[in-house]
């Protein structure tokens, strides 16, 4: 298992450097399940949101994310009052998993979430969108809504407080 996310962590990383190449190589190690963050609505380039001012960010939000627990690649139960995380930042780049009710409960992998994100900033956090980021639905059942966006920076960190 461990070479399973070493190789995702690496191409993760990837996509934000190279997102057409990341996208071939996740193909090649994901399968492409339904629901799983497939459209982007991205934010409008003029809306108030914070931009992404260091897209590679997000590629470390994603590593926070995959580094959490044993094994990236098994699926797990998600929704409201569970323990377990649905947030993850590092930098200026936000990733949130919001649960659309009280009762949206929905199993996945870490890994599936992985490429939702590399997904949504590979087609929203660019110059054409204003690196503002966007949402998607998520999961198996469409349940959840995946956000990525920009974090203000803390004078003298770059890091916004946690």
């Amino acid at each position: 298992m461990k070479f399973w996310k070493c190789a995702i962590v690496a191409i993760l990383h990837q996509a934000f450097l190279q997102p057409s190449l990341a996208k071939e190589n996740l193909a090649i190690l994901l399968d492409n399940s339904p629901n799983l963050g497939r459209v982007a609505n991205c934010y409008p380039r003029r809306s108030i949101a914070t931009a992404i001012t260091t897209v590679s960010d997000c590629g470390l939000s994603v590593r926070e994310m995959i580094s959490e627990g044993s094994h990236a690649a098994d699926p797990v139960k998600w929704g409201p009052g569970i323990d377990r995380y649905l947030s993850w930042a590092w930098g200026t780049c936000g990733i949130l998993l919001i649960p659309n009710s009280p009762q949206s409960f929905d199993t996945f992998s870490r890994l599936k979430l992985a490429e939702a994100v590399t997904r949504l900033v590979s087609e929203c956090g660019t110059e054409a969108h204003g690196y503002k980021g966007g949402t998607t639905k998520f999961g198996p059942k469409g349940v959840f809504t995946l956000a990525v966006n920009g974090r203000p920076r803390r004078p003298n960190s770059g890091l916004e407080e946690e």
